[in-house]
């Protein structure tokens, strides 16, 4: 029996998830151009604080990715599948649509979209968008920045063989 979880560890299947979905993001050229490596927030990188609190322009657009409540598990007598959600969180630091939001907005479609061909676990069934929130204002993310912001939420389904639970 091949096991799913022969590339984990030295991990946990949630962090490696976390990681995959940055891999995915920062795979797309566009994600990379628009959004700089300094402002995109990953909470596995040795920083206890990676997002940056007092902004200048040049701090935007900005991404970070965050766990979020909710999930599931579902347990029969051969598997385990488990769901995480996540949500990310852009800024654009612009007015303008064109410029920076819809860009970015379908760069991170795209990045997902790339997940059946381009991830090497094969315990992620499957990542999805559930949800895109866009706002001007109301959103704590702006900080005294205008500019648009959106929020997508990713759900992360995983699969386990109930035998590599129990070892």
């Amino acid at each position: 029996m091949t096991s799913l979880l022969k590339d984990i560890e030295d991990s946990d299947p949630f962090t490696v998830a976390y990681d995959a979905i940055w891999d995915l993001l920062e795979s797309e050229k566009a994600v990379t151009d628009l959004v700089l490596l300094g402002n995109r927030w990953k909470y596995t990188d040795a920083s206890l604080d990676p997002g940056k609190h007092n902004i200048q322009t040049a701090d935007l657009p900005e991404l970070a990715l965050a766990p979020v409540s909710g999930g599931t598990t579902t347990f029969t007598s051969s598997s385990v599948s488990v769901t995480t959600n996540l949500i990310l969180r852009g800024v654009s630091g612009d007015l303008r649509v064109d410029q920076v939001f819809f860009p970015l907005k379908w760069a991170v479609v795209k990045a997902l979209a790339k997940f059946r061909a381009d991830t090497p676990f094969e315990f992620i069934n499957n990542i999805w968008i559930t949800d895109f929130s866009d706002a001007i204002d109301g959103l704590e993310e702006h900080r005294g920045i205008r500019g648009w912001a959106m929020r997508v939420g990713i759900t992360v389904e995983m699969w386990f063989n109930m035998d590599e639970l129990r070892i």
